[in-house]
């Protein structure tokens, strides 16, 4: 299919090939991303029942909103590595990276050991029922060693990925998922000298593979002598404040992004919780299914952002005009194959993964309604992304606020009542609909209406920061 598309829009967008050749490990990246969410789910459902699947669905939001803050602060090196990458300056990959790793371990700290304590409370907020408060508590706390190693993992696998290679990623997720699969039974069941858990073991088998992908991608960047192998970060591990403030500008815009979207996943999900046990279940197998249409987005708008930092950095501001239009027509394009692919199995991949024929049926009616939101999630993604890497975070930064806290959550609210369950999820399909109108609204009037894209006049600003931080010490 890659290859098809490659060759249809080639004579319209010179850049699709390229963009294409990138998007491939990163769309593959996506899928095995998902496959071993969908092991543990199949493990949760099969080995444990509806109770451990309701238990891995009420700490999504908890999971989320650690990992989100995490990618905020790692989307923000990532485009000021793209930047340094696109400038051919390696020793400022390697001072962001150094920098980067500085504030992830902070952010373990702070976030990760509050989290523990902080759990019973959160997942009372949720109005769990009485029979699943213990179970989700402890799956919660199981997941915490999990974040620590993804944290890291997260941190310079998307650093990688911004130099423009993204087949470390790749490389490390099947370590991921062949680990995953092998651990997680064992300790759910208990088997291979380690004691059985329960729901809690899924978690614990997900730390064990992370911690076998973080090992697995220091190998490989150490044999591939990469700007960022840790030999060389190491030696830049302190805080470079100007980088740091950069970092900062440009994740805290995603970090604030990211709170609104749990905070309104969390009200999201204390609707569907009053439908009893089977709804909350079929709930988190619709999403994780549906992730699968969210592959486009992750893979379309990686591309975007890594291209248009790197364009921006090389100050080639045409070439980061063409990344948009070219991510968006891929993004439209492989988004509805998989809209359709997806939908037209839902029944059989529900039915792999959970043997309760309520959770199947309401899981299966959630997809057809979840996926087309996810294409417009890639689509606004895409030209948040471009304007991130431009330094322009702002304004996207509102527009995707407005469409959790004033869109989904109201209309969520009021479609409840008559639709249920599938009510809920023809909400968040709409507000991500009105997210990707106002993204596009404020990107094509700026462009059309002014002339010269004004966010591109404002990032030229911006990205002096980078440069001056370019400097050596000696020339400062």
């Amino acid at each position: 299919m890659i290859q098809s598309l490659s060759s249809k829009l080639q004579a319209s967008h010179p850049l699709a090939p390229e963009l294409l050749r990138f998007m491939g490990p990163v769309l593959l990246t996506s899928m095995l991303q998902a496959i071993s969410g969908a092991i543990n789910n199949a493990y949760l459902g099969r080995l444990v029942g509806p109770t451990g699947l309701a238990a891995a669905a009420i700490i999504a939001p908890v999971q989320g909103l650690l990992f989100l803050l995490l990618a905020a602060f790692a989307m923000g090196a990532a485009v000021l590595v793209g930047r340094a990458s696109g400038a051919d300056d390696d020793d400022q990959v390697t001072r962001i990276g150094g920098t980067a790793l500085a504030i992830t371990a902070l952010l373990c700290g702070a976030v990760g050991v509050p989290a523990y304590f902080a759990m019973p409370w959160f997942v009372q907020l949720l109005d769990v029922p009485p029979e699943m408060f213990d179970e989700a508590v402890r799956y919660g706390r199981f997941c915490l060693p999990g974040f620590f190693a993804t944290a890291f993992f997260m941190i310079m696998s998307i650093m990688v990925r911004a130099t423009g290679d993204s087949t470390f990623m790749l490389r490390c997720l099947v370590v991921f998922c062949v680990v995953l699969a092998v651990a997680t039974p064992a300790f759910i069941v208990g088997g291979l000298g380690v004691p059985g858990l329960g729901a809690a073991g899924a978690a614990m088998g997900s730390f064990v593979a992370m911690a076998a992908s973080l090992a697995a991608l220091l190998f490989m960047l150490r044999i591939e002598q990469h700007p960022l192998r840790w030999g060389r970060v190491k030696k830049h591990s302190g805080m470079d404040p100007r980088l740091l403030w950069e970092m900062l500008r440009l994740g805290g815009a995603v970090a604030v992004f990211s709170l609104s979207a749990v905070a309104a996943d969390t009200l999201v999900l204390r609707l569907v919780n009053a439908h009893g046990i089977e709804s909350t279940a079929a709930w988190g197998l619709a999403v994780q299914v549906a992730m699968w249409v969210q592959f486009p987005a992750m893979a379309s708008g990686a591309a975007a952002s890594v291209f248009a930092a790197k364009a921006f950095g090389a100050g080639d501001l045409e070439r980061l005009r063409e990344v948009t239009r070219t991510a968006t027509v891929l993004c439209v394009a492989i988004g509805v194959v998989m809209c359709g692919g997806v939908s037209l199995f839902a029944t059989a991949i529900l039915a792999a993964l959970t043997e309760d024929a309520a959770v199947r049926a309401i899981g299966v009616e959630l997809v057809y309604v979840l996926v087309w939101g996810k294409v417009c999630m890639a689509l606004a993604g895409i030209r948040s992304a471009t304007m991130r890497a431009t330094g322009v975070v702002f304004w996207p930064m509102v527009i995707y606020v407005a469409g959790d806290l004033l869109v989904l959550v109201p209309l969520a609210t009021l479609l409840d009542a008559p639709l249920g369950v599938v009510g809920i999820g023809a909400a968040v399909t709409l507000s991500h609909a009105v997210a990707f109108s106002l993204q596009a609204l404020y990107f094509n009037m700026a462009d059309v209406a002014r002339g010269p894209r004004p966010v591109l006049a404002k990032a030229t600003a911006a990205g002096s920061i980078l440069s001056r931080s370019a400097t050596s010490p000696s020339q400062r």
